[in-house]
């Protein structure tokens, strides 16, 4: 823990991340590394009726943004939304580039042999399991290969 704090997550109230959100939460929050970090329990809330979730939103679009500006064959002064989030100091953009990705596709080997998966174990679970590849089993499986390396 950063400050001894736990942390609270409430997401935006979307129908179609809600089930995906709420299993990547259960996740982390069952993870012994993480457990005491994370607050017991998620909210779903209304942007339209929480202003930290419209922060959030805007700081996630002013990160597109700004990102878009330094990659893009355009360049931009900084927006004034970005300036005044950044002004707080309680906000930074790291980016990863091509080569951040290219590196991991070198070492994917050696990401999958530590982790004990790779995509020919997915899909041999999802057979034995008659499951469809999809987001959600795709973190399901991630889940299933925690639970069996944790016995």
């Amino acid at each position: 823990m950063n400050n001894q704090q736990q942390v609270r997550f409430s997401f935006d109230k979307r129908e179609e991340s809600d089930h995906n959100a709420g299993m990547l939460y259960g996740m982390f929050r069952k993870a012994p590394e993480w457990e005491a970090s994370m607050f017991p329990e998620i909210s779903f809330v209304s942007s339209r009726e929480h202003a930290r979730i419209q922060v959030a939103d805007l700081f996630a679009r002013e990160t597109m943004k700004a990102l878009d500006n330094k990659v893009g064959p355009v360049k931009r002064p900084a927006r004034k939304s970005w300036l005044a989030l950044y002004g707080t100091e309680r906000f930074h953009i790291e980016a990863v580039s091509i080569d951040w990705y290219e590196d991991t596709k070198r070492k994917m080997g050696e990401i999958q042999t530590a982790a004990g998966m790779s995509h020919e174990s997915y899909l041999a679970w999802l057979t034995e399991y008659h499951l469809v590849h999809n987001v959600s089993n795709m973190f399901r499986y991630m889940l299933w290969c925690d639970q069996r390396d944790r016995k």
